[in-house]
């Protein structure tokens, strides 16, 4: 897969949202990689519905309930990324 194609940017997102719900990826770290995929043709319906497949797959072992609220603060932080 190609370093700089929009595959690899959702991926390298979903990667990195996982990670901010697990702790280990602050929240300014996730939404600089969310900027850099926007530029990389991921769109921010792209990102929503990557978020509504993260909250309710099975295959992450986070409690839905803790994905639920870390999402709940991503998307509001992503409003005030679209703001700006």
């Amino acid at each position: 897969m190609n370093p700089n194609s929009r595959e690899w940017a959702l991926k390298w997102v979903e990667g990195s949202v996982v990670g901010y719900i697990k702790g280990s990826t602050p929240l300014n770290i996730l939404l600089g990689r969310i900027r850099k995929a926007l530029k990389m043709g991921v769109t921010l319906n792209d990102i929503n519905l990557l978020l509504k497949s993260i909250e309710v797959d099975p295959k992450y072992s986070t409690p839905m309930e803790v994905r639920r609220k870390k999402i709940r603060e991503l998307r509001k932080a992503l409003e005030n990324l679209k703001e700006k």
